[in-house]
């Protein structure tokens, strides 16, 4: 199945869509169905955490927010992971 450029844009669609998720159906195992079912779970939460977001800018509108620079210069050392979600 062939995606339009506005579909892959968006994210919306996920060609797991279409897949079946009773077992039997087609074939597909309890461990195939759960994944799908995951995956749809996945595909409908937010791309941001807003609880988060909503959080941080209070402080920052409180002046209460503050990272130190040794926290800043942690974030950028290779041993540290791409989840900077600490600050």
């Amino acid at each position: 199945m062939a995606l339009s450029m506005s579909e892959r844009a968006s994210g919306r669609h996920t060609a797991i869509a279409d897949v079946p998720t009773e077992i039997g159906e087609a074939g597909i195992s309890a461990r195939e169905a759960e994944v799908v079912q995951v995956t749809r779970m996945v595909g409908q939460l937010p791309d941001v955490r807003r609880d988060r977001v909503e959080a941080l800018k209070a402080q920052i509108e409180a002046g209460t927010y503050h990272v130190s620079g040794e926290d800043i210069a942690d974030l950028n050392h290779p041993s540290n992971s791409s989840d900077n979600t600490n600050l």
